[in-house]
């Protein structure tokens, strides 16, 4: 009679170890359906994001204008190196023509307001870059020259006319498709680009870097450039050194107090 009660309970034992076990497995699969679940809708809703986000960039002005202008602004390329930094452009809308700095503003104001839309979303951490770069290599590409064609103008009028932080969010957006360029699966983002300005008497051209691919395509993947503190503590410590090398230079500039009075970052 024991003995029978004893395998009764041995038999009831093992049939709850079974249940606890297919319920276990079952719990374990609706929680791997649940979580693949939310990951499809997570990247369904980020692709959709990205492509709005395109097309805030495709609807952009077209980069022509603002090489006219520079071509107006630049005058004569032969009183200029061939190769100008931000200082050199900055010093030569310092001393061009009112008029075609008035046509220079008119032609990047249009964009910055297109870019600065974008570089939000990316502030807001609402568009990933790293997955931007990798779906939209066209965008990725023309982006760096609208960007790298604008960036001496932003300065500009930011350290020399006072207008503060415009354009700054559009400055620190560059700053970051250049470190994704190596995670980009386009060969040709990952060497250096040249954008030629002008072209008479010699090539003026605004040189955007080569970034070191293998490193950067490493720590891209783990640590993907974003909008941060960081990045906008470094363009303030760069815009403090533009402004005191243009002083030197015997340009004036607009004090640091007043700089910061513009847009926020």
């Amino acid at each position: 009679m024991q003995k029978a009660k004893a395998m009764s309970e041995h038999a009831l034992a093992h049939a709850l170890w079974v249940l606890n076990a297919l319920l276990a497995a079952a719990s374990a699969y609706l929680t791997i359906q649940v979580v693949r679940g939310r990951g499809e809708r997570i990247r369904a809703e980020r692709a959709e994001t990205q492509a709005d986000a395109s097309r805030i960039l495709m609807g952009r002005p077209a980069a022509t204008d603002i090489f006219a202008a520079w071509q107006l602004v630049l005058g004569d390329a032969a009183d200029f190196p061939a190769v100008l930094t931000n200082e050199g452009f900055v010093a030569a809308l310092c001393e061009a023509d009112r008029t075609a700095v008035s046509a220079m503003r008119e032609a990047v104001e249009r964009s910055v307001r297109s870019y600065n839309d974008f570089a939000t979303l990316v502030d807001e951490g609402i568009i990933q870059p790293r997955g931007f770069v990798r779906r939209f290599p066209d965008l990725h590409r023309s982006a760096l020259i609208d960007l790298a064609l604008m960036e001496p103008f932003i300065w500009y009028d930011s350290l020399v006319c006072g207008r503060g932080r415009w354009g700054y969010r559009p400055l620190q957006l560059k700053w970051i498709l250049d470190r994704s360029r190596p995670i980009s699966d386009d060969a040709n983002l990952c060497r250096r680009l040249d954008v030629v300005m002008f072209e008479r008497s010699c090539a003026m051209y605004r040189r955007i870097r080569l970034p070191e691919r293998t490193y950067l395509r490493i720590t891209g993947f783990i640590w993907p450039p974003t909008i941060s503190v960081h990045t906008k503590l470094r363009q303030k410590k760069y815009a403090r050194t533009l402004r005191n090398t243009l002083q030197r230079r015997g340009f004036a500039v607009a004090s640091a107090e007043r700089a910061t009075t513009g847009m926020g970052w």
